[in-house]
């Protein structure tokens, strides 16, 4: 794969991020940066950068990856295992989430 191809995928990774509401800064954080690392390996080594491109220039019909991307299990737990997705401090359960 040319370094090109490689560049637009990882700018795909990070837009896609941003999309989905995914914090990209979020992969520092020891309990997700395999889980970064893994997705962001993935998406330069993906074969769909065109068609990847064509979905992220189209208005968001939907909070969801797109079926076509090979880091869509990813992307879906990331966007709920970031930092303070429904966590509060004290709160690990999200408990105050709830109403509780």
């Amino acid at each position: 794969m040319s370094s090109t191809v490689s560049e637009h995928a990882t700018i795909n990774a990070f837009r896609m991020m941003e999309r989905l509401g995914v914090e990209p800064g979020g992969g520092v954080m020891p309990a997700l940066g395999l889980r970064y690392a893994t997705m962001l390996r993935r998406c330069a080594a993906c074969a769909a950068t065109q068609v990847c491109g064509e979905w992220l220039a189209r208005p968001a019909l939907s909070d969801l990856p797109p079926r076509f991307c090979p880091c869509s299990d990813l992307l879906f737990e990331l966007q709920f295992d970031q930092p303070g997705y429904g966590h509060h401090d004290g709160d690990p359960a999200g408990e105050a989430m709830r109403g509780h």
